[in-house]
């Protein structure tokens, strides 16, 4: 696999960050952090696409049903406007 992904909590701030680890370039990509509210947890990180810098969202939702649903979404503008590009049930 040429990436592979690695959770580490914080209990005292309740937050995941979720570092990937690229086999193929080498090295840990900057995390994405976040929580759960609900059965919703939300990650966001700096990444890029293509050579220009970006934000990435991580969205987990249905989490407690017996179909969860992830979501990744790319902002260019900061995280005023996000677009999803992939969902997977």
């Amino acid at each position: 696999m040429p990436r592979q992904p690695a959770r580490v909590s914080n209990p005292r701030t309740k937050q995941w960050s979720i570092y990937w680890s690229d086999n193929v370039r080498g090295g840990m990509e900057p995390p994405v952090v976040g929580s759960f509210s609900g059965d919703v947890g939300i990650f966001e990180g700096a990444d890029t696409f293509e050579g220009r810098p970006i934000l990435v969202r991580y969205t987990w939702s249905r989490v407690t049903t017996p179909s969860p649903r992830w979501e990744q979404a790319f902002s260019e503008d900061g995280g005023k406007t996000w677009e999803t590009n992939w969902v997977n049930d």
